[in-house]
């Protein structure tokens, strides 16, 4: 008799275990194994569909100035400096490029062009 009223007693507990998380799990019916995703998460789709303006801007532009290779803060008119570098003596590719102009986004892309170049 005692079996009989400890697995009553086992079972009612587990059925009111039961029934309470059916009743909080209807309350809230976002509670699941998984986690929702953070709010503040963009998705790939809105990544490839923002503005390419909202990427960081170049800050600087390896290019031809007077026969020379010449280093301009982005959108300046006029070089902040000029190497002694002539770009006639660069392959006509090399020269193309300068003529349009190669951008570089830090000090340091930069500097790895100029070796490139001036070397």
């Amino acid at each position: 008799m005692k079996k009989y009223a400890v697995g009553l007693g086992v079972l009612t507990i587990f059925s009111i275990g039961l029934i309470s998380f059916n009743y909080l799990h209807s309350l809230n019916p976002h509670t699941s194994a998984e986690p929702p995703p953070p709010k503040n998460s963009t998705s790939f789709q809105e990544l490839k569909n923002q503005d390419c303006a909202a990427l960081p801007p170049k800050k600087y532009e390896l290019k031809e100035y007077e026969g020379n290779l010449a280093i301009f803060k982005s959108g300046m008119p006029s070089p902040i400096r000029i190497t002694s570098t002539a770009i006639e003596g660069l392959p006509i590719k090399d020269q193309e490029l300068l003529r349009s102009g190669i951008e570089a986004s830090s000090e340091e892309e930069l500097n790895m062009l100029l070796e490139d170049y001036c070397s």
